[in-house]
């Protein structure tokens, strides 16, 4: 039979039929919107089954055709109910998860003509598990028949039962015949559709490729098998038409079957238009395969006669998209996402698992500052939008609201804290509307009672008027816009589509709300929002299994590496392979591909792009994953690299993973062409580079326009900066100080000096704690970029308690402790322990916090404070607690040092303890800290006065507020959590001259090189006034600096060690 003006085609894939549409618009313009194109698949873009369904007439449908969430929503209540009875079910009837591949076995099942029976009767291992599908089977049909629902597999027995009597459809009646183009093979369904079509038109079926002669692979024997079954009556009109490789296919048609038959590779060319790369990494794979797309264009091609193929496009369609703008190239390509993680819907899925998870901190204040949510919410719930939440519920310490409601909470927190009242009042009545709003979702209930209720709240909500408020002009803000009304259109499209299958399954038993919400989850996993990306005409980027039955001028593929292609099948498991053989010879049809069959057919398409490539191809793998791993060539690839006599490149590539610069003479981008000059004319090397003098040539050529000058002299100037950066890295830390300069931390200019003169003139900046001078002094850098550029820590808490706050727990319960008007040095054992108890409690309520969270801590922290309080009770004679937490000065004053050019700094802070004698002052310190540095650092001879300022500057004050310039004054450092280091104890004379205030006295001793505390005080200001915040990196202030993100300093141990 030959095809005709009236003849229907049937294409195996969307992406062919949308070839084949673009190849007729190109022939006649306009002529598509004149008449009916008669091109259809399968399974895709303008379903045959689903058309000729459409066409039947209503009395014959003998039901509603079934919902494409109902069916693994009634497999999944049927899982329920037999799970009790057959043990191979109980895991998939608990679980949370669509039994979507299982529910599709059992129409597969249905649509090859086998019922129940034909599984109990197969032989064999496997007995029981057959058996158990067998019921699962036959009470799924009477699922469906008590219902009225037809899948799939009913309809089309619908349609064979129609056709059989003689019945007409109107798109039979247009068609002189049916052509399946390019098959590479069919499923049952299919092949049971063609039978009946063949009945009553031409059915011709083309298979893409003829099986090489004395092939013996188990997919040419389902290729066989496939055009056996088709030809089984002779009654019918059904052609089967195998092309031949050399005629239908192009240069690389028989090297291509080759692959399968040796002898036939032999025979072929050499593979003079195969190109063959194995690239350094997977970036590198792309960047090739699209630097030869650019040289195609280049030489005269279209960019629409180019294909680049990749076994999935999740992680090479990103990177393909990310070359193709450095080279300016067009591509053409689908890239559908998950309707379930786009921004709008991930936004909408958050806000509905706040009740079940007890509004925990982090989740709630991401609704609250979500650009889709926040002002949505705040309009629908009449309440002012609480922005900056997730600031605010921090500093009111709520972690969640499983013990106490966030509105009591937050209420309670801005009783506490006055000057965050108005704010904190505001957030809590937005979070008390938010609870009692979500609150029906909050309860068992039925699938389509909780759909129809989401349903109902996303109208209400109604985000889209604030999807265009405040967007910005330009093609990316379209794009996200596009992208956000796809997804809400999606999302009501996916809420109809669970309400309309809990509909047709029937409500069922009331479910969780954490089970209701996982279906909704999956729900929206299984659809999908298309995005175009690229543009019209471009280079088409598609995955292999999108490229079936396509045929292009040239071929580009990549991630031809091992366990990428081919990839190996998912499965359930359900029927082995012996089973699946055994049951296609009951149906007649070759039901199910093996798992070398799955294999095979993954290399069919692989050998068809191959065969139907007209001019070029090339293929490429990649020496390395993402991760650096090593990665082998794929055993295709490396066949046909010994086809073609080219084994050399199997060898492992070397070059960076990501990509390396090409050669100045073949750079294709502006990028690679800046890099190129960079790396020649710039690095530090010991001899010329081979290309310094074509890299002259042509930076003389750039710079005579004034902008790329410019570029070259802003590149110059960075890349001795960082050479500078580098150099430093390598000297001692003296010297490195000494030859720092502006781009090291040292401010020299003019307007940035005057700048920090102005900034710490203001008497905020010139109030100090001791803490602040010790971190200045530990790393300038970081004190600039976290107290005076105020760059934020993070700060989330969770069910962890964080060390900070577990400190403050610590130091306010000895200080409850020791309360002197309460303090009784004749405490017994079990006083204390009373006591201490006491004391823990009262600090834990005044603090705030988690319950459960301070529960899991507080007995530890009774067991080492119990030790810390007996050894301070032992050890305190003859002084007794004077103060605690007693600020120096109060809230408004300080130690007072006098600056040489006139004012002062204020010196304040809060001591922990100070305990009194006859003559003398103790101040102690508690550290809450494991590293016995910490305990042992703030007295160290060498260190007091240089970088430990914190109990000098605490015992100048004592004496000065509380105390006699005659008291001796004595220091203790207590460790609170490491009970098994002793106290670090230091006792100063009333006279010792480290804390001399003489302005004579301390100029003598400065002169002397004796060290003096208000002298190192005016030393560490001097430092940080003249604009010294160069980088101090050790290896324990660099190990816990919360800034080590931003700041590039490392530690250099050779440097370190005088060996540089």
């Amino acid at each position: 039979m030959s095809p005709t003006g009236g003849t229907a085609q049937v294409w195996p894939s969307s992406e062919a039929l949308l070839e084949q549409l673009a190849q007729r618009a190109r022939a006649a313009p306009g002529g598509l919107l004149l008449g009916h194109s008669h091109l259809y698949t399968f399974h895709g873009l303008h379903s045959l089954p689903a058309r000729l369904w459409s066409d039947l007439p209503p009395e014959q449908t003998a039901g509603r055709p079934l919902a494409e969430l109902a069916g693994p929503l009634l497999v999944q209540n049927l899982l329920k109910e037999l799970g009790d009875r057959e043990p191979l079910f109980l895991g998939l009837g608990r679980g949370r998860r669509f039994p979507h591949r299982l529910w599709r076995l059992l129409v597969g099942l249905k649509a090859a003509g086998l019922g129940p029976r034909d599984l109990e009767r197969l032989d064999g291992p496997g007995g029981g598990r057959r058996r158990s599908l067998a019921r699962l089977l036959a009470a799924y049909n009477q699922a469906l028949a008590q219902r009225g629902l037809l899948d799939e597999a009913d309809q089309l027995a619908a349609l064979e039962a129609f056709l059989a009597r003689g019945g007409r459809l109107p798109s039979l009646e247009q068609w002189q015949g049916l052509v399946v183009k390019r098959a590479l093979w069919l499923l049952p369904g299919d092949m049971r559709l063609l039978r009946a079509l063949a009945g009553r038109v031409p059915v011709r079926v083309e298979f893409a490729l003829t099986p090489p002669l004395g092939a013996e692979q188990a997919v040419f024997r389902l290729l066989e098998a496939t055009a056996q079954a088709l030809e089984a009556d002779p009654g019918q009109r059904m052609e089967v038409a195998w092309p031949e490789p050399e005629a239908a296919g192009g240069p690389l048609a028989r090297l291509a079957l080759g692959l399968w038959k040796p002898d036939y590779a032999h025979q072929a060319s050499r593979g003079e238009p195969l190109t063959l790369l194995r690239a350094p990494g997977r970036y590198a794979e792309v960047e090739a395969l699209l630097g030869r797309a650019l040289e195609l264009i280049q030489a005269g091609a279209r960019p629409h006669q180019i294909a680049l193929v990749f076994p999935s496009l999740i992680l090479y369609g990103q990177m393909a998209a990310d070359v193709a703008g450095r080279l300016g190239l067009p591509l053409s390509f689908r890239r559908p996402e998950l309707l379930a993680s786009t921004p709008l819907v991930q936004a909408l899925l958050e806000l509905l698992s706040l009740p079940l998870q007890g509004f925990p901190r982090v989740e709630l204040a991401r609704v609250w500052d979500s650009p889709y949510l926040g002002p949505a919410l705040a309009r629908r719930l009449e309440v002012p939008w609480p922005q900056g939440a997730g600031h605010l519920l921090a500093r009111a310490g709520y972690v969640d609201a499983r013990e106490t409601p966030v509105r009591d909470w937050l209420e309670r927190a801005a009783a506490g804290r006055p000057g965050q009242a108005p704010a904190l009042g505001r957030l809590a009545q937005a979070c008390g509307a938010l609870t009692a709003w979500l609150a029906p979702l909050d309860q068992p209930q039925t699938l389509g009672q909780y759909a129809d209720r989401v349903a109902r709240l996303l109208e209400r909500l109604d985000p889209a008027p604030g999807l265009v408020q405040g967007l910005a002009p330009g093609a990316w803000p379209a794009q996200v816009l596009a992208r956000d009304l796809g997804s809400l259109q999606g999302l009501r499209r996916a809420l109809q589509g669970l309400a309309r299958a809990a509909e047709q399954v029937g409500e069922g038993a009331a479910l969780s709300p954490g089970r209701l919400l996982a279906l909704l989850r999956q729900a929206l996993e299984q659809d999908e929002l298309p995005a175009a990306g690229g543009a019209r005409g471009g280079i088409k980027v598609l995955r292999l299994e999108d490229a079936h039955g396509c045929a292009f001028r040239h071929l580009l593929m990549g991630g031809l590496n091992q366990a990428e292609f081919p990839a190996r099948p998912s499965d359930l498991h359900l029927l082995g392979g012996s089973e699946r053989l055994a049951l296609g010879r009951a149906a007649g049809l070759p039901v199910w591909r093996t798992d070398e069959e799955e294999y095979g057919g993954q290399m069919l398409r692989l050998t068809w792009l191959l065969a139907a490539a007209q001019d070029s191809v090339m293929l490429a793998c990649s020496a390395a994953d993402q991760s650096g791993a090593p990665s082998e060539p794929s055993l295709v690839f490396s066949d046909l690299a010994q086809a073609v006599g080219r084994p050399e490149v199997l060898q492992a590539a070397s070059g960076a993973v990501f990509g390396e610069l090409p050669p100045l003479d073949r750079c294709l981008e502006p990028g690679a062409l800046w890099g190129g000059l960079a790396q020649i004319l710039l690095r530090p090397s010991l001899g010329l580079e081979p290309q310094a003098a074509l890299a002259q040539a042509v930076l003389a050529s750039l710079a005579q326009e004034p902008a790329q000058a410019r570029r070259w002299q802003d590149l110059a100037q960075r890349a001795r900066v960082e050479e500078h950066r580098l150099r430093l890295e390598a000297l001692a830390e003296a010297v490195r100080l000494e030859r720092a300069g502006p781009f090291d931390g040292r401010l020299q200019s003019v307007p940035a000096r005057d700048l920090l003169t102005a900034v710490l003139a203001a008497p905020a900046r010139r109030r100090l704690s001791p803490t602040s001078l010790e971190a200045y002094a530990a790393c300038p850098l970081s004190w600039f970029l976290s107290r005076l550029l105020s760059l934020p820590e993070p700060l989330e808490p969770g069910w962890d308690l964080e060390r900070s706050q577990e400190g403050r727990w610590v130091h306010r319960a000895l200080a409850e402790f020791f309360r002197p008007e309460d303090f009784d040095p004749a405490w017994d054992a079990a006083q204390q322990q009373e006591r201490l108890a006491v004391c823990l409690a009262r600090a834990r309520s005044e603090l705030g916090g988690h319950a459960l969270v301070h529960g899991a801590r507080e007995e530890v922290l009774r067991r080492s404070l119990a030790v810390v309080a007996a050894r301070e009770l032992a050890e305190m004679a003859p002084l007794r607690p004077m103060r605690v937490e007693e600020e120096l000065g109060g809230e408004d004053g300080g130690l007072a040092v006098a600056l040489p050019q006139g004012g002062e700094l204020l010196l304040h802070g809060r001591l922990d303890r100070l305990d009194q004698g006859l003559d003398s002052l103790r101040v102690v310190d508690y550290k809450h800290a494991s590293r016995e540095s910490a305990i042992r650092g703030p007295l160290r001879e060498e260190d007091l006065g240089v970088t430990a300022f914190q109990v000098p500057v605490y015992l100048a004050a004592a004496r000065r507020f509380f105390g006699r310039a005659t008291d001796n004054m004595l220091a203790r450092v207590v460790p609170t959590r490491r009970t098994d280091i002793k106290p670090a104890v230091r006792d100063f004379a009333a006279d010792d001259p480290f804390f001399a205030g003489g302005a004579k006295q301390r100029e003598r001793m400065l002169a002397e090189g004796r060290p003096n505390l208000f002298n190192g005080i005016l030393a560490l200001w001097q430092r940080l006034s003249s604009g010294d915040f160069v980088a101090r990196p050790s290896k324990e202030a660099c190990a816990y600096c919360p800034l080590s993100g931003v700041c590039r300093r490392r530690v250099n141990s050779a440097a370190l060690g005088g060996e540089a």
